[in-house]
């Protein structure tokens, strides 16, 4: 993907309209336009977080991380603990009547 992106960039470069050369190299155009996010960085936060947390008590679990987390002022998503803890997160199971 990111050599087409790379030869897409090329192509307007040359004089192409954006449009013929996401059509050329076969790339949709919202890929084109997207920057690219670099997930560590943005995570860095909450990895540091959660090591000032963890230094503390390391033997506490995941809700008490957690919620020690949303007490200190950190509004991170407990998906995004989960990830960067690098725990599986749970699955719902569906409840039939």
């Amino acid at each position: 993907m990111a050599e087409k992106k790379s030869c897409t960039q090329a192509l307007k470069e040359a004089g192409l309209s954006a449009i013929k050369a996401c059509k050329l190299t076969s790339l949709p155009r919202a890929t084109f336009y997207r920057r690219q996010l670099n997930w560590r960085e943005r995570d860095r936060a909450v990895i540091d977080a959660i090591q000032s947390v963890l230094a503390k008590s390391p033997q506490s679990g995941f809700w008490k991380y957690y919620f020690r987390l949303r007490f200190q002022g950190y509004p991170f998503n407990h998906k995004r603990v989960y990830r960067r803890l690098g725990l599986n997160l749970k699955r719902r199971v569906k409840k039939y009547c």
